[in-house]
């Protein structure tokens, strides 16, 4: 599994993408992180610069994600935080699920917490895949979806941005793979703190999901972004930086 490294300091994070994103996604924070600050950032497998394993299935998936967890960890040396972006939030909550090496806290930016009926949409058979990809492998269809989610974000942001570039037959297998997952209740064992950062101007199916998320983790710390849509590590990268890695004491940021 292919990752990338922004920063060199002791404060570690480890980021997951979401569905369609590949590692780029959390390149907007790179020049925020303080300079104690080091973010690892991952391609799934298929995404990027990351092979596709033999069968993408949940636990192929997590195998490769737990091994370059674990390839960049330590028993005295866990990261900081581990963090999921958008759908990747359930794939963060799966490797901690797993995984005997615990960060000190978990994050989870703009997530979904289940996969929406219009998704769902996607997977009828025969239809699903049409309609699949008239939205999201044509290049006409991305720029009028963009155009109809306006209220969703930002002006100068494209929600589709990260679709122009995938191998569609892995991305439609990554959509089948998150609706397999179920519910989140099997999180509820998780005890660590967590962080939920969210745009005031996302999705309904997120703002309904934050109330699934804080009522299996209650000690879910809830900030959103004013202003801000789904995409709140493009959209609002100073603020998305400073939750991850508040400031401590005698620590100066760039």
């Amino acid at each position: 599994m292919f990752v990338k490294e922004y920063g060199s300091g002791g404060r570690w994070i480890f980021g997951i993408p979401g569905w369609g994103e590949d590692h780029r996604c959390y390149r907007p924070l790179a020049r925020y992180l303080p300079p104690r600050g080091r973010l690892t950032a991952c391609d799934l497998p298929g995404y990027g610069l990351s092979a596709p394993p033999a069968e993408i299935t949940v636990t192929a998936v997590l195998e490769q994600l737990q091994a370059a967890y674990l390839a960049h960890a330590s028993d005295d040396s866990p990261p900081e935080t581990v963090v999921g972006n958008c759908s990747g939030a359930v794939l963060a909550a799966e490797l901690l699920r797993i995984c005997p090496l615990q960060p000190q806290r978990l994050v989870l930016i703009d997530p979904f917490a289940f996969v929406p009926s219009y998704f769902k949409l996607f997977l009828r058979r025969g239809f699903g895949r049409v309609a699949y990809n008239t939205t999201f492998a044509s290049s006409l269809g991305r720029m009028l979806t963009n155009l109809l989610l306006w209220n969703r974000r930002q002006r100068d942001t494209d929600l589709m941005a990260t679709f122009h570039s995938v191998d569609h037959d892995v991305n439609y297998r990554y959509l089948q793979v998150f609706d397999s997952l179920g519910s989140i209740e099997r999180f509820r064992p998780l005890r660590l703190p967590v962080t939920i950062i969210t745009g005031k101007r996302t999705f309904a199916a997120v703002r309904r999901s934050l109330d699934m998320w804080r009522e299996i983790w209650p000690q879910s710390d809830v900030r959103q972004l004013a202003g801000v849509g789904h995409l709140p590590i493009r959209e609002a990268p100073d603020a998305v930086t400073r939750l991850l890695l508040p400031p401590r004491h005698g620590e100066h940021r760039r």
